[in-house]
C-alpha cells in the first residue's frame, strides 16, 4: 500500500495532485526521454542492430550505449577490473562467427519504470475519483474556499461565512429625505445553505469516470463557485418600506383656478410621489445578494400633472348670456325672468402666461363681460299673448283608451311652452322618450306597410296639430316628414311624423314677439292654440287658411288571405285600404274673405296601404273569388274650408274615428 493510501486521512488533495505530478514528471517522463534517446542512437538500416566488420578491418570499439553481449556474457558477469582474466578461447573463424547482439537491458528498465508509473498513477487517479471523502480542490462558496473539508469542516466554514456577510450590517435605504435602516439581526439575514454541504460533497462525484475527472481537474484548474441566496424576514422588511411609502406619498395636484368677479386664477398642478414597494424589495433582494450593505437612495413613481390648458379652462369658465324671458301658465298668468351676462376671458392672450407657471405657481387672467341682449328692462311691464294667432282641432276615438292616453300625455308635456323670438320648438325634446316608465302605452302604428302595435302609438296626431298651428300662425318650419300612409286626423299634406331618436318635428318662433302654446284635451279633440302679439295691424279680418293640391292618385290593392278556421263564405277586413297621393300644400292669406297671399309651403307624397281581407274557406257551391286585386273608388281628398282667425277649429278637416299613423318607420 502506498503511502497516499495509508494517510488518506492526513493527506490534503494538494499534496495528492503534488505526488501525482512528481511522479509523472520525474519518473515517467524521464525514463521515456532515455528510451528515445537510445533509440534515435541506433543504425536506422537495421532492425536487430548488427554491427558485422568488413574483412581486413578491425572492429569498431562499442560504446556503452552500443555494448555487445555475448552468450558466454549471459551467463557469466564480466570480471571486475584487475582481476586476471581466464584465457579467452581463439575467435572462430568468419563463417563460424555469431553476430552480435545489442544490449536491451536500459530498455526493458525504462519500458518498467514507465509501466510501473502509469499502474501508480492510474492507481491514484481511481482511488482520488472513487476513494476521495472531501470537498475537491478549486471548489468555493461565495468565493471562500472549501477545497479539503469534509462535512463537519464544511458547516463551521458556513456558519463562518454567515458570520462575515451579515454581522453587525443593516439594510439602509430613503426616499424624498426620509430614511429606513433595519439590521441584519432584526431581519433574521442568513445564507440559505440547507443544501449547500450535499452541493459540496456532491461535485464531481456523478456521471462516467471520465466525466468525474474532467469536473475535478476543471475545479482545479479554473475554480468551481457556488453561489447562496439570502434568506431574510420579508415580511418584516415589506412592512418597514410600506410605513416608508405612507410617509413618502403625495397625491398628484392638477390645475385648478378660483373665480373672482373681475378675475380668474390659474394655480398649476404638482407632481404626485409614490414608492413602489415591490420595486424597492426586489432592488434590495439584488443587493443583498450582492453582499452591498452601503446606503441605497430609491427613486419615487412620479406622477406629473396636467399642463395648464387654455382650451380647457375657457370651457370651464365660459358662460353665455342668457336673456331675459317670459315664463308663463296660461296666456293671461306670465311673469318675466331676469337676463344673465355671461363671462370669458382672452384665451390667446392666457396661453404664454400658462405656460410659463411653475409647479404650484399662480396666474389671475382678467375677465370679460359679455351682456344679453334681451335684458329684464326690455320686458318688463309689457303685454303679452294678447292675440291668438292659429288655433287647430283634430278629433280620436276616446274609445281608443291606449292611444287616448298616449295623445293626452304628448299633449300635456307641449301644453305651456313659450318661445321667445328666435327659439327652436322640438317635439321629441319637449315630449321626451316615449317609454312604459313615462306612463305611455301600446297603440297602433304603421310599421313596415301593416298596421302594428307600438309603444307610443298616436302621439304623432299631436305633432301633426301643432304643425298645422305653426303653418296657419306664419311660424317658420325647420324640419318636418311625412308619414309613409295617409291619416285620417289631418287634410292629405298636413300632416308631420317623429320618432323618438331619428325623426323630430321642429319650428322657429320667427316673430317678433313671445309666443305661448296652448295644447288641451277636450273629450275626443285635441286644440293646439298659439298665442302672441299679431303684426297685423291693418283693418279688416285677416285669416290664414291652408289649401292642398292633388297632383297623383294611385289606388291601393286588396290582398286576401284564406283562413281555413273562418267559416265558410266570411269574410273580415283587417286593415283598411289607403290610397296614394302626390300633393302641395299652400298657404293662403285672406283679408275679409278675400285672397291677397298665396305660398307653397311644402310638398308631400304618400304610399298607398295595401287593404288586407281575411276569408273563410269557399262555400260548396260558390266559386273561390278572383285573388286579384280590386280597386276601391275613394273620393278625392278633401280641401280645408277657409275659418276666421278668432275660430279655433277648422270646418273641414274634422274625421269622427282617427287612422293610426306612423311612429316608427315613416315614408322615407
Amino acid at each position: 500500500m502506498s503511502d497516499i493510501e495509508a494517510n488518506n486521512s492526513e493527506t490534503t488533495p494538494e499534496e495528492i495532485v503534488d505526488s501525482i505530478r512528481s511522479i509523472a514528471d520525474e519518473g515517467t517522463a524521464e525514463a521515456i526521454h532515455e528510451a528515445i534517446d537510445a533509440a534515435q542512437d541506433a543504425p536506422a538500416d537495421d532492425a536487430l542492430n548488427l554491427d558485422i566488420a568488413p574483412e581486413g578491418e578491425a572492429e569498431p570499439t562499442p560504446s556503452v550505449d552500443d555494448a555487445v553481449i555475448s552468450p558466454a556474457s549471459w551467463a557469466e558477469p564480466a570480471a571486475p577490473a584487475g582481476e586476471n582474466r581466464p584465457e579467452e578461447p581463439a575467435a572462430p573463424d568468419a563463417a563460424e562467427e555469431i553476430p552480435p547482439v545489442r544490449n536491451l537491458r536500459p530498455l526493458w528498465i525504462t519500458l518498467c519504470s514507465v509501466g510501473g508509473a502509469l499502474v501508480l498513477l492510474c492507481g491514484l487517479l481511481c482511488w482520488f475519483v472513487f476513494g476521495y471523502s472531501r470537498v475537491y480542490p478549486g471548489v468555493s462558496v461565495m468565493g471562500t474556499k472549501f477545497s479539503g473539508l469534509n462535512a463537519a469542516e464544511i458547516q463551521v466554514r458556513l456558519n463562518e461565512l454567515n458570520d462575515s456577510a451579515f454581522n453587525g450590517k443593516s439594510v439602509t435605504v430613503s426616499c424624498r429625505g426620509e430614511s429606513l435602516s433595519v439590521s441584519t439581526e432584526e431581519l433574521k439575514m442568513e445564507y440559505d445553505t440547507a443544501d449547500v454541504t450535499e452541493k459540496l460533497l456532491a461535485y464531481g462525484r456523478s456521471g462516467s469516470f471520465f466525466g468525474r475527472v474532467k469536473a475535478i481537474f476543471s475545479a482545479w484548474r479554473k475554480g468551481y463557485n457556488i453561489d447562496l441566496s439570502s434568506a431574510y424576514d420579508d415580511a418584516l422588511l415589506r412592512a418597514r418600506l410600506t410605513g416608508l411609502a405612507d410617509k413618502i406619498f403625495t397625491a398628484v395636484r392638477q390645475p385648478s383656478h378660483t373665480l373672482s368677479r373681475d378675475s380668474v386664477t390659474v394655480t398649476a398642478g404638482s407632481p404626485g410621489y409614490a414608492l413602489d414597494v415591490d420595486a424597492a424589495m426586489a432592488d434590495i433582494a439584488r443587493r443583498i445578494n450582492d453582499g452591498n450593505f452601503t446606503p441605497a437612495e430609491i427613486s419615487p413613481a412620479v406622477t406629473e400633472p396636467n399642463a395648464p390648458d387654455a382650451e380647457a379652462l375657457y370651457t370651464a369658465v365660459y358662460l353665455a348670456p342668457v336673456n331675459a324671458r317670459v315664463k308663463a301658465s296660461s296666456p293671461t298668468d306670465y311673469t318675466v325672468i331676469s337676463h344673465t351676462d355671461g363671462r370669458d376671458f382672452d384665451k390667446e392672450a392666457a396661453v404664454p402666461a400658462l405656460a410659463e407657471l411653475g409647479y404650484g405657481e399662480s396666474a389671475a387672467l382678467p375677465l370679460r363681460t359679455l351682456p344679453a341682449e334681451v335684458r329684464y328692462e326690455h320686458l318688463a311691464g309689457r303685454e303679452f299673448f294678447t292675440d291668438i294667432l292659429s288655433s287647430v282641432t283634430t278629433t280620436f276615438n276616446v274609445n281608443e283608451k291606449n292611444r287616448t292616453v298616449n295623445v293626452s300625455l304628448a299633449a300635456k308635456w307641449c301644453n305651456g311652452l313659450v318661445l321667445m323670438p328666435g327659439d327652436e320648438f322640438s317635439f321629441n325634446n319637449a315630449v321626451g322618450p316615449r317609454t312604459a316608465a313615462r306612463g305611455f302605452k301600446s297603440a297602433a302604428i304603421f310599421a313596415g306597410g301593416e298596421v302594428v302595435d307600438g309603444l307610443g302609438g298616436g302621439i304623432c296626431q299631436v305633432s301633426s296639430t301643432i304643425y298645422m298651428a305653426a303653418l296657419k300662425a306664419e311660424l317658420g318650419i325647420t324640419n318636418r316628414r311625412t308619414h309613409r300612409f295617409i291619416v285620417a286626423y289631418t287634410p292629405v299634406g298636413q300632416d308631420a311624423t317623429v320618432v323618438y331618436g331619428s325623426i323630430d318635428f321642429k319650428f322657429k318662433n320667427s316673430a317678433a314677439e313671445p309666443v305661448f302654446m296652448s295644447s288641451v284635451i277636450n273629450g275626443g279633440k285635441l286644440t293646439v292654440t298659439l298665442y302672441g302679439t299679431s303684426a297685423y295691424t291693418g283693418e279688416g279680418v285677416r285669416t290664414v287658411e291652408l289649401e292642398t293640391k292633388i297632383h297623383s292618385t294611385t289606388k291601393y290593392t286588396t290582398k286576401y288571405t284564406t283562413v281555413e278556421t273562418m267559416a265558410p263564405g266570411t269574410k273580415k277586413v283587417t286593415q283598411a285600404g289607403k290610397n296614394g297621393y302626390t300633393c302641395e300644400v299652400f298657404r293662403v292669406v285672406k283679408i275679409d274673405g278675400v285672397e291677397v297671399s298665396r305660398e307653397k309651403v311644402n310638398n308631400s307624397s304618400y304610399s298607398p296601404c295595401t287593404e288586407q281581407i281575411k276569408q273563410g274557406p269557399p262555400l260548396p257551391t260558390q266559386a273561390a273569388p278572383s285573388p286579384s286585386p280590386t280597386p276601391t273608388p275613394q273620393p278625392a281628398a278633401p280641401t280645408a274650408t277657409p275659418e276666421p282667425t278668432a275660430t279655433p277649429e277648422p270646418t273641414a278637416t274634422p274625421e269622427p274615428t282617427a287612422t293610426p299613423e306612423l311612429t316608427a318607420a315613416p315614408a322615407a
